[in-house]
């Protein structure tokens, strides 16, 4: 059997916090997945985390709000410990342009693995990454090239919209320029899927002119780029600020699916910041937007319905402006009850990765159900 247990605890100092995921999780588990908020002394949670949980795989980041037991949790912790029919490994990678050099040793670690567990057994990846490196495209791709057919699903560590400093936990520190790749294996059914509330619309947009590893498109349709995306958004330039962008993000389509791909910032040079890279020759449609809380509620049903069960535990990497639109939107409360009800502990990032893909304005997560019948 696979057992979990949720909690979450506002206490605002290391050692009241930890010592309340000490009494509300598991006496021994073999994980633990911890999400946290910046305010933190993080140089006293890192090692604090290590004593309390000695024998456990411990995973976690910094983040920009947590979802837990009650939905959505401002500031604190939230935390999920699993015992049982699970086992974990976790690969850090730091610095982040190592990761060629790190990705030899993964690949060989996951093959020493691969022999030694029964057969059935089913595995995933989970990664949290330093939201603020501008690294994913480049680490997810490199990582889910690595791992094979393995599901990969992951959230970029947020500081609660300070863009100042995010951290990613590994063996007892929490540090920036790191990515921590954890892989679970587990006899019971795994489900990865991804939710987000827009559509392609009819207004297509060509990539002209781009440096995609700063993240900057500067001209779009052969015109300047914050012009050209206003006048396809039916607004002036000075609206392109995020909450707008948050409103009618574009989209990419790619193998029958969409990807969202949502503006971060104009440019005093009138260039546009995304929160992902995208090249010259991409094509980018603006979005059309379906109710948030119907299609998160449609995607969480969807992920029971193929399970043939409720999830024991459903872990989600859920973009920190999906947040920002329930408050704006006035469903944030109905949007929480919904994570909460379905079981859902994870966070509010700065990006999430979907296989290969880093995607923006995306719910991405792993439910774990039961064990499939004979």
């Amino acid at each position: 059997m696979l057992d979990v247990r949720r909690t979450a605890t506002t206490a605002p100092d290391v050692d009241t916090a930890v010592a309340a995921l000490r009494t509300a999780l598991h006496d021994e588990p073999d994980a633990v997945l911890v999400f946290v908020s910046e305010s933190y002394d993080l140089d006293a949670l890192g090692p604090a985390l290590r004593r309390t949980f000695p024998r456990a795989l411990v995973a976690g980041c910094t983040d920009s709000g947590s979802i837990g037991p009650a939905g959505y949790l401002e500031q604190g912790i939230s935390a999920v410990s699993l015992a049982g029919d699970i086992v974990g490994q976790s690969y850090c990678i730091q610095p982040l342009h190592n990761i060629r050099d790190d990705l030899h040793h993964i690949q060989r670690a996951l093959a020493a693995e691969d022999q030694a567990r029964p057969p059935g057994d089913n595995a995933f990846g989970l990664l949290f990454i330093d939201g603020l490196s501008q690294a994913e495209e480049m680490t997810a791709a490199l990582l889910y090239t690595a791992i094979g057919s393995m599901p990969l699903i992951g959230g970029s560590a947020g500081d609660n919209r300070r863009f100042e400093r995010t951290a990613v936990y590994f063996d007892g520190t929490f540090a920036s320029d790191r990515a921590v790749l954890t892989v679970f294996r587990t006899p019971h059914q795994v489900l990865t899927f991804k939710s987000q509330n827009y559509d392609a619309g009819p207004t297509a947009m060509v990539i002209t002119e781009a440096d995609p590893e700063q993240r900057r498109v500067t001209e779009i349709n052969g015109r300047p780029a914050a012009q050209a995306y206003a006048e396809a958004l039916g607004v002036r330039v000075s609206d392109l600020d995020p909450d707008a962008s948050s409103v009618t993000p574009t989209v990419l389509k790619r193998a029958g699916d969409l990807y969202v791909r949502s503006l971060q910032r104009v440019e005093p040079d009138g260039s546009l910041r995304f929160y992902c890279a995208i090249d010259r020759g991409v094509v980018l449609r603006v979005a059309t937007p379906r109710d948030l809380p119907r299609s998160l509620r449609h995607e969480l049903d969807r992920v029971h319905h193929e399970l043939g069960q409720a999830p024991t535990v459903v872990i989600g990497c859920d973009c920190i402006l999906r947040k920002v639109q329930a408050e704006r939107d006035g469903c944030r409360e109905e949007v929480g009850a919904i994570f909460r009800d379905a079981g859902v502990v994870g966070f509010s990032t700065y990006g999430e990765q979907f296989g290969p893909m880093h995607v923006n304005q995306t719910l991405v997560g792993i439910a774990i159900g039961g064990m499939r019948g004979p």
